[in-house]
């Protein structure tokens, strides 16, 4: 029963997900964290876009102003795009007019 069960689920796999030429290609982002002193991510997480790794930044920089109990204005976390290149930083305790 098992592996007719595979059998399936391959078969349904194959009808129901795109090739790999369709596939949206993933790039993996890091999120470093800097207050005078960096700290590097050396795991990183994928993102379709640049714009989700933004998105996703900034909800970092929400997560530590709420739980926040300094106001380091220092305090940053740059997006690094896998090649290496900051495409985002975004200050945690400070005002995005700052």
């Amino acid at each position: 029963m098992a592996l007719r069960q595979l059998f399936e689920t391959k078969a349904w796999l194959t009808v129901n997900t795109t090739t790999t030429t369709e596939m949206i290609s993933m790039q993996k982002f890091f999120f470093d964290m800097k207050d005078g002193v960096p700290m590097r991510d050396q795991i990183g997480i994928e993102f379709s876009t640049n714009a989700e790794a933004i998105i996703h930044c900034k909800e970092l920089a929400q997560h530590w102003r709420d739980g926040s109990l300094r106001d380091d204005k220092d305090l940053e976390i740059s997006v690094v795009n896998s090649l290496g290149r900051e495409i985002h930083r975004e200050f945690v305790h400070r005002d995005s007019a700052s």
